[in-house]
């Protein structure tokens, strides 16, 4: 399954890889490998992981980092939504959705 990223997932990646370089710069690059390693597990197993309250969105935590990764599965595509810190409210919260 080919994988595309929506304009928020670069503004919430800068933002999580901002502030691990400001307070945890050992980790940083492992966070930005962990976020791959997850995306790499949605797209070999696309439907493995849970369903949010969001009608067709899923989603899967990178569990070290308390991220969680929010997709969708669109036809032959994998949409990733969101990835932000697991503390934050929901997505579509924020969006009024």
């Amino acid at each position: 399954m080919r994988v595309r990223y929506s304009d928020t997932v670069a503004r919430e990646l800068v933002k999580g890889i901002e502030y691990l370089t400001r307070h945890a710069p050992a980790i940083a690059a492992e966070f930005a490998d962990a976020i791959e390693q997850v995306v790499r597990e949605i797209t070999e197993f696309p439907f493995s992981a849970q369903e949010t309250e969001k009608k067709g969105a899923c989603r899967k935590y990178v569990r070290r980092f308390r991220y969680p990764v929010f997709y969708m599965v669109e036809g032959s595509e994998i949409v990733i939504l969101h990835i932000r810190l697991a503390a934050q409210r929901l997505p579509w919260e924020d969006e009024g959705h």
